[in-house]
């Protein structure tokens, strides 16, 4: 009996224990406000099709099919206290320790100004960076001709490219740990370079030599407007893990309208690869 006893206890220690090696959540939203850093994780979705659809006596037409991705993390590394919300009452962000900040800040580096005013910045390496990730596969179908009479010549242009993507780290948290909400700023959507993408061309046009060229992939990835910043206001946080909000965006191809572009945001006190799955 003593034995069976022991072994109770211990499996109930276990059931009790944080796992093994793993960061406790913080405990109170003393403990969250007290964090040195807090991270958002972006995650960028455009994936959709157009087919031919011009009227028949039309001169020019297009059709595309498109799939971009671009997911990156940003770290905001110093603490704002007091920094409230904007869109909260003036009397309600006077509230003493209801409130608490963080933004991206560059790294106490004595070499940072050289590299950013020594000429060509190399993101892989310059701390001013966050690396991401991203992925393109997109395929574009034109149709041209110079009389209706005529029949239609097609270009196709395919876009593929998958890699590392490289954003500046810049932007801000702003929370309410009463409504315990959140407002993330400053952010900015698009890399500043990355691994090359590969543009090809062919045509049906006799004589049409194939083209190809390989370049920085932003302008391809998913072009997240500016009405996207009211979306980024009143953001949930949880204390016990990361808290994840979906939203869509109008979207734009080639300076069109396009597939809406689907956006995850996630606020969470651990990095991404330390945080585990996001909460729904």
């Amino acid at each position: 009996m003593p034995m069976r006893t022991s072994w109770t206890l211990f499996a109930v220690c276990l059931m009790c224990a944080p796992a093994f090696g793993a960061d406790p959540a913080p405990a109170s939203k003393q403990a969250f406000m007290a964090l040195p850093t807090i991270y958002v994780s972006f995650e960028l979705t455009q994936t959709g099709s157009k087919d031919f659809s011009a009227p028949k006596d039309s001169l020019t037409d297009g059709a595309y099919r498109i799939d971009k991705h671009l997911k990156f993390e940003m770290p905001m590394n110093m603490q704002m206290p007091g920094s409230c919300p904007t869109s909260l009452p003036m009397e309600d962000q006077m509230e003493e320790g209801r409130c608490m900040g963080w933004t991206a800040m560059p790294p106490d580096d004595p070499d940072l100004a050289a590299k950013i005013s020594g000429g060509a910045i190399d993101p892989s390496t310059n701390p001013m960076f966050a690396t991401g990730e991203y992925s393109v596969d997109d395929v574009t179908h034109s149709r041209y001709r110079d009389m209706r009479s005529q029949g239609f010549a097609t270009e196709t242009t395919t876009y593929k490219g998958k890699g590392r993507a490289y954003v500046m780290k810049t932007g801000m948290v702003l929370c309410d740990f009463k409504k315990m909400t959140c407002d993330v700023a400053n952010v900015p959507f698009g890399p500043s370079d990355g691994d090359q993408l590969t543009t090809t061309s062919t045509s049906d046009v006799p004589g049409f030599v194939l083209k190809e060229m390989k370049g920085d992939p932003g302008l391809m990835l998913p072009q997240v407007p500016q009405e996207a910043a009211s979306k980024l206001t009143g953001l949930p946080l949880l204390l016990t893990g990361p808290s994840t909000t979906t939203f869509s965006v109008p979207g734009k191809f080639q300076n069109f309208p396009g597939p809406d572009i689907v956006v995850k945001v996630t606020l969470s006190s651990k990095p991404a690869g330390k945080a585990g799955a996001p909460s729904k």
